[in-house]
Order: structure tokens, then C-alpha cells, then sequence
């Protein structure tokens, strides 16, 4: 669910449909708190940086209406985000 207008974003690959591998990179914002929310996992870098850039969009778009971006399940001040990394995933998560 989105508020009426307001950016979401796209669907995105489960990541239990994912298979971790060696080239399994995740999608994290990481917040002023210093805590990472992770947005989805890919298979291959180029993926991972697509759906960064598609995150970064949001964020942008959000912070021109004014609006907080939803991600994942939580709604983010655009000024609590301190980055968006692309990160190689380590079997772990």
C-alpha cells in the first residue's frame, strides 16, 4: 500500500527466489541511525546498481513533493538517508 499519489516502488524479486551465489549482491539504504534496510538482492552487479538507481529515483522523487518514500515496509524521512550501497551478500542473511 502507498498513500494516493505518493512514489512506491516497484515490485521486486522475493529474495527467497533468489539463490545465493558468488556474484549475489543486496541493495541496502543505509539510515543517519547507521542502520542498513536492506531493499532486495540480485543475481550480478548490473542488476543491483538498476534497482539503486530506481531507489534513488524515489527517494529524489519523494523529497520534491514532499512525501516520505516507502521502503521495504517502512515509510523514510528523505534526510535520514545517508546512502544507498550495493553490496556482495554474504550467505549469511
Amino acid at each position: 500500500w502507498a498513500p494516493a499519489g505518493g512514489p512506491s516502488l516497484p515490485p521486486m524479486a522475493s529474495v527467497t527466489t533468489l539463490p545465493f551465489s558468488l556474484d549475489t549482491r543486496r541493495v541496502v539504504v543505509r539510515v543517519t541511525s547507521g542502520e542498513e534496510i536492506e531493499i532486495g538482492r540480485t543475481e550480478g552487479r548490473e542488476p543491483a546498481v538498476r534497482m539503486a538507481r530506481e531507489t534513488i529515483r524515489l527517494v529524489e522523487d519523494a523529497a520534491r513533493e514532499d512525501t516520505w518514500p516507502e521502503l521495504g515496509d517502512r515509510f523514510l524521512r528523505p534526510g535520514a538517508i545517508v546512502s544507498i550501497d550495493v553490496q556482495r551478500a554474504d550467505g549469511a542473511a
